[in-house]
């Protein structure tokens, strides 16, 4: 009976979500805009967005480093030696 009511639930929230994709394409229609035209904004926005989650995921890289008490000098060092003393093909 719950596998039942789960399966339910997400059928629902599929057409729920594809209902607002529909009404949100007639809602452009309506307003004669390119919704699927990207724009120089657009692409300042997502270009603003992307620098933020890489410095996001460095700084919290750093974080769990310290967090851990993972020896940042040493990995650093392994890093760098096993990039330089790698075999060339």
């Amino acid at each position: 009976m719950t596998g039942l009511l789960t399966a339910l639930i997400i059928i629902l929230a599929v057409l729920t979500i594809l209902q607002i994709i529909r009404i949100y394409e007639l809602s452009g229609d309506l307003n004669k805009e390119k919704s699927y035209l990207t724009t120089y904004d657009d692409n300042n926005r997502q270009g603003f967005y992307l620098l933020l989650f890489g410095i996001a995921i460095v700084a919290s890289l750093i974080w769990m480093m310290i967090a851990w008490d993972v020896g940042m000098k040493s990995y650093c060092l392994n890093l760098l030696l096993s990039m330089v003393l790698k075999p060339m093909p």
